[in-house]
């Protein structure tokens, strides 16, 4: 009888060229598998970053027609903001006409009181 050891490890157990062969066409395999998927999540990653990019530009589209209205907004400010000072140069103008038309006003009626004292006091 021969004198036979029996392996006890994984690393000392006899392996054939077939199982070899075997081994390695199931590595191989997995990693065809393993880059077919790196790929299917690779294009998932483009296809988010083409919609990233989509909703990027909207954005931008948003923020410069915000700006526009903005830009528009101000301008119409300014605008009212020139026809308040306009408005308010004439209020100016005609206060200081109806206050020289008042003072005018109240001369004639001290001037009518005095000419109403004289006729009246000179027909006592």
């Amino acid at each position: 009888m021969t004198n036979k050891k029996v392996p006890r490890k994984a690393s000392e157990v006899p392996v054939t060229q077939t199982m070899l062969y075997a081994v390695r066409n199931e590595l191989k395999e997995n990693f065809v598998g393993v880059g077919t998927r790196f790929n299917e999540v690779e294009a998932k990653f483009k296809e988010v970053h083409a919609r990233f990019d989509t909703v990027d530009a909207k954005i931008d589209g948003l923020c410069w027609e915000m700006k526009t209205e903005l830009s528009g907004l101000r301008s119409e400010i300014q605008r009212s903001n020139v026809l308040a000072e306009e408005q308010n140069a004439k209020n100016n103008v005609v206060l200081e006409a109806l206050v020289s038309v008042l003072e005018r006003q109240h001369r004639m009626d001290e001037e009518q009181k005095s000419v109403r004292r004289i006729l009246v006091g000179g027909f006592k």
